[in-house]
């Protein structure tokens, strides 16, 4: 077959020969820790060959048989695992840092009202990778739990050793959550261990995919809420965040989407949609974000139509350290 001359010329590159056996299948034997050699074969296979060849780890000194090929499974699944085992790792390892964008006030952009904090994960070697790629990793886990909550007390922890005033918005991905009550108390003892008060914390709903259990979370919604939290709903205007789960939540904030910023004062149907969501939000007595602000003439036009806020890189992009904590300047 075409696709066991190509797994045995790639293996030859390591030295293995795979040994045939029944005439049905092919064995190889990998030192423990060599997985990476399967990642090399696999960029040589096309999706349906991953999907349509099986594997079967056996113990050292098992043969392959017909009595136990029973338990294989698509090569496929191997593939992913492996690909994404470097997320497990970081989780399990704790390593993530927080980035901190200060959000201002849009009449007064040297006031600074909040500071958004964001997710980054480490390397091994301390490099950053990039928030991306670690929510992808980890949604195809089924790790977004684990991710979020570890991200959560990470950022409480994080901006109240900043030393800033204002408040903190963390971004929080509800439907990660099964058990909203385990969920809060966790959170709120690490905002008590470290000194900061229900409203000093904006958890910035995001949402990765259509939410199916709309009931479950509201409840999720209502007990932050409760509890004195603040919520912000990002993303208004793309994506799932639609005009329904906004009346649903009735959120503290919204943030509006930053591709309909992009541009705006050059693109009157932009214009408009802004416009009509800036009004609507003041009739709710919701504040309104104007978020991936990057030239004078985008900020002069969520200025003139009346936002609340204002962020992005024409204040300050994404930093280690947040503005006005000790030691750094405000200015951007």
């Amino acid at each position: 077959m075409e696709e066991s001359a190509t797994l045995a010329a790639s293996l030859s590159v390591y030295g293995i020969v795979p040994k045939t056996v029944e005439s049905e299948f092919q064995s190889i034997e990998l030192s423990e820790g060599c997985f990476e050699i399967v990642l090399d074969w696999a960029r040589l296979m096309s999706d349906r060959v991953l999907a349509e060849c099986r594997y079967l780890v056996l113990p050292h000194g098992e043969a392959l048989s017909f009595s136990n090929v029973s338990r294989a499974q698509p090569l496929s699944g191997l593939v992913k695992r492996l690909k994404n085992d470097w997320v497990l790792e970081m989780i399990r390892d704790d390593r993530f840092t927080t980035y901190y964008q200060p959000i201002v006030d849009a009449a007064n952009p040297d006031k600074i009202y909040a500071h958004e904090c964001l997710m980054r994960g480490l390397a091994k070697d301390g490099n950053i990778v990039s928030p991306g790629q670690v929510l992808d990793a980890a949604d195809e886990e089924g790790m977004m739990f684990h991710l979020d909550r570890i991200c959560r007390l990470r950022a409480i922890d994080g901006f109240a050793s900043q030393g800033v005033d204002g408040k903190a918005f963390i971004n929080f991905n509800p439907t990660s959550v099964y058990n909203p009550v385990a969920c809060l108390q966790s959170t709120v003892a690490a905002a008590k261990a470290v000194g900061l008060k229900p409203d000093q914390i904006v958890f910035e709903l995001i949402e990765r995919e259509h939410v199916a259990d709309e009931d479950h979370l509201l409840r999720v919604v209502n007990f932050y809420r409760a509890a004195g939290y603040g919520i912000a709903l990002d993303d208004v205007g793309a994506g799932y965040s639609g005009l329904n789960l906004l009346s649903m939540l009735m959120p503290n904030y919204i943030k509006l989407d930053m591709h309909l910023i992009r541009g705006v004062d050059q693109d009157s149907a932009k214009q408009s949609i802004v416009r009509n969501l800036l009004q609507m939000a003041r009739s709710l007595n919701i504040r309104t974000i104007v978020e991936g602000v990057e030239t004078k003439e985008e900020y002069e036009f969520a200025r003139q139509e009346g936002a609340d806020l204002v962020q992005g890189y024409l204040f300050a992009k994404p930093a280690a350290t947040a503005k006005g904590a000790r030691g750094s300047s405000i200015a951007a």
